[in-house]
């Protein structure tokens, strides 16, 4: 890997210097709390036998993901 990694690395790393350790932490659970919303809401779909209705969840999160 040339000069050019290492460049992005040490701009990465002066991003996380100045961003707000609460803010990143708030941010994590978040996501984490999203995550296994949607996990738990799979599960139930899976759970009511309507193929269709998991593939049309699972399909709504990929494209939600994606705008984000």
């Amino acid at each position: 890997m040339g000069g050019g990694g290492r460049a992005l690395f040490y701009a990465e790393e002066e991003e996380v210097e100045q961003r707000d350790v609460t803010k990143d932490v708030n941010l994590f659970h978040s996501a984490c709390e999203d995550i296994m919303r949607t996990i738990r809401e799979i599960k139930t779909l899976k759970e009511s036998g309507d193929s269709n209705a998991v593939r049309n969840k699972y399909d709504f999160y990929v494209i939600q993901v994606s705008v984000r």
